[in-house]
């Protein structure tokens, strides 16, 4: 029964993977639209609303992130609106593609039977579904990342087989090109991508393959299109660190343990707790008998990608903190080959079923339980409290003018109980999106003449962005809401002026 099964699937392995994308489909959109944005997918909404000039432009200084994303979620907007569901879909999109991707890949670095348990894998991984119903740019990295990689393995198959002119390899050229530029307008820190594709190209044309002109020309010629590509956001990265514009300086510095658990989530679970270190132990063991499996030129691709990309991370990190769940996510497309690999290639066929179908359930059980304990901030509850309680002479208080531009995302269609949304001044002040911002900010010096004038004073609190202090002086509190949960992560507290009482 295995090997008939084995048969059709090695025969019509595309009616398997529309069956595996089907089931990603199920997962990523179900109850997409129901928890409120939180501040950086609203943020992506308002980057999308702002003019395809400014977007290309050096008003991009003051963004941490590439324009590409923004971009294409403004036509994406156009089309279908900017409700939260509308919004995610996008994302949705990109991650159905990747998983497509993440099977091309497997099934070049191995077998059209690890490409559908890779694509299995990453259908049910939390960390892909996480990223593949946000409305933020990741996923369309990963995806841009393991074409990248699918391109690399054709271009090492080609130079390994016999010499070719460089017009012969322009599709998997074409591909790193586009796949590469794609990332790197995706996530300022995509600059890895090239860095470890030039790694493991150097080390194949010099110890793996003959060393002909001719590859190296053509490779020569791809990084010279991605490089020009490049050119104008690297330019903006460099100004943004000249001019201390750029917006990471609230990550923290990576401990050792930190760095365990990041890589943890990626390499496997990311709900578990200290769980999910033990279940990456025992993932990463399947892992590196996949990787030990694999031919000398494949293990070298799988190596220069698994560990190089978040031992330059926490490199950086020790300069400049980047190490992140988020940052690192992309190189799952290598642990996610390893692991199906590993599967493949283990001696008997039901070690093979029932491993796959343990690892199968391990990812089921986490992405449930992630979407079941996940912190929500709740940005929608907060507009509905101001529409049921707040009146047009209250005003609600943000942080920054940034986030006075966000917030009223919530606010633009069924309104906020007609109140005001101001804005504390803060480092950026209007730079950026803020610059959308057409109200005062509060500074020491105005903020008792501009409070006098209200009722009462709604004021936000999301982590450390809490414009609190700046109203204690002037009002009194009458009440405080803990909204999503307990931690008080998000708070909505009500000031009433003293002039007011």
């Amino acid at each position: 029964m295995l090997a008939r099964a084995s048969a059709f699937i090695k025969q019509r392995p595309w009616f398997s993977l529309a069956a595996i994308i089907a089931l990603g489909a199920l997962l990523r959109f179900w109850n997409l639209g129901e928890p409120s944005l939180w501040a950086d997918e609203i943020a992506s909404v308002s980057f999308g609303r702002v003019p395809a000039d400014l977007l290309w432009s050096d008003w991009m200084v003051y963004e941490t992130n590439p324009p590409l994303y923004y971009a294409l979620l403004n036509g994406w907007m156009d089309v279908f609106g900017e409700g939260e569901f509308a919004v995610r879909a996008m994302s949705v999109v990109f991650g159905l593609a990747a998983i497509a991707a993440v099977f091309v890949l497997t099934r070049a670095l191995h077998s059209t039977l690890a490409g559908l348990c890779a694509a299995i894998f990453c259908a049910l991984s939390a960390a892909q579904l996480g990223q593949s119903q946000e409305a933020r740019g990741y996923i369309l990295g990963f995806l841009a990342a393991t074409l990248a990689g699918y391109a690399l393995i054709r271009i090492a198959d080609a130079w390994g087989a016999r010499a070719h002119r460089v017009r012969e390899l322009w599709q998997p050229y074409a591909i790193y090109a586009a796949s590469t530029t794609i990332a790197l307008y995706t996530h300022t820190t995509f600059f890895i991508l090239p860095l470890l594709a030039n790694i493991f190209i150097v080390w194949l044309w010099l110890f793996a393959t003959p060393r002909r002109f001719s590859d190296a020309l053509g490779w020569i010629g791809a990084n010279l299109v991605v490089l020009a590509l490049w050119a104008w956001w690297a330019w903006i990265t460099v100004l943004q660190i000249q001019t201390g514009a750029e917006t990471v300086s609230w990550i923290p510095k990576p401990s050792i343990v930190d760095a365990v658990a990041i890589i943890s989530h990626i390499v496997a679970t990311r709900s578990f707790e200290i769980a999910n270190v033990l279940i990456a132990g025992a993932f990463g063991a399947v892992m590196a008998w996949g990787w030990w499996k694999l031919p000398l030129e494949r293990r070298v691709f799988a190596l220069v990608f698994g560990a190089g990309v978040p031992l330059v991370l926490l490199g950086i990190s020790l300069v400049r903190p980047i190490f992140l769940e988020r940052t690192l996510f992309w190189v799952q497309f290598i642990y996610l080959a390893m692991l199906a690999v590993g599967v493949a290639t283990l001696p008997w066929s039901r070690w093979r079923v029932a491993v796959a179908a343990a690892i199968a359930l391990v990812l089921v059980a986490d992405s449930f339980n992630w979407l079941r304990i996940t912190y929500r901030e709740p940005w929608r509850e907060v507009a509905e409290i101001l529409r049921e309680q707040a009146g047009p002479r209250d005003m609600v208080l943000t942080s920054s003018a940034i986030s006075a531009v966000n917030f009223d995302y919530y606010c633009r269609e069924d309104g906020c109980g007609g109140v005001e949304i101001l804005a504390q001044a803060s480092e950026r002040g209007r730079r950026g999106i803020g610059q959308f911002y057409e109200g005062p900010e509060l500074t020491a010096q105005n903020a008792a003449a501009i409070v006098g004038r209200y009722e009462r004073v709604w004021v936000i609190a999301r982590t450390v962005d809490d414009a609190t202090p700046i109203v204690e002086p002037l009002a009194s509190r009458e009440g405080e809401e803990r909204l999503g949960d307990e931690t008080g992560r998000m708070r909505l507290t009500v000031w009433r002026p003293n002039a007011a009482q």
